[in-house]
């Protein structure tokens, strides 16, 4: 299964909406994102294909088991990324680069 960067935004907006309230629609997602409902929806689509989201009635969207574990997966991994290229950040920032003249 590939999911693309655009799928996997989606699927990571849904998973912190839900983690905040207990039923996610297409309107909050699109909100929460930017954009808007119909293009929500288009991608909706796309994650029902990949078996990581399931919509219920009344457009309620929900995570799979698989999208729960892709979603934790993707957002554990953004968080190293972003917990070391911040470090690498205050590093760059705490110490001065050393010019070559001698004192």
């Amino acid at each position: 299964m590939t999911l693309t960067d655009t799928n996997l935004r989606y699927l990571l907006a849904i998973y912190h909406l839900a983690k905040t309230m207990p039923e996610v629609t297409p309107l909050a997602v699109a909100q929460a994102m930017g954009v808007t409902k119909p293009s929500v929806t288009s991608i909706l689509s796309c994650l029902m294909k990949h078996d990581v989201i399931v919509r219920k009635r009344y457009g309620k969207v929900y995570l799979t088991d698989r999208g729960v574990l892709y979603a934790r997966y993707y957002d554990d991994l953004l968080q190293k990324i972003l917990q070391q290229d911040l470090g690498d950040l205050k590093m760059d920032v705490m110490v001065p680069e050393r010019s070559g003249k001698a004192s």
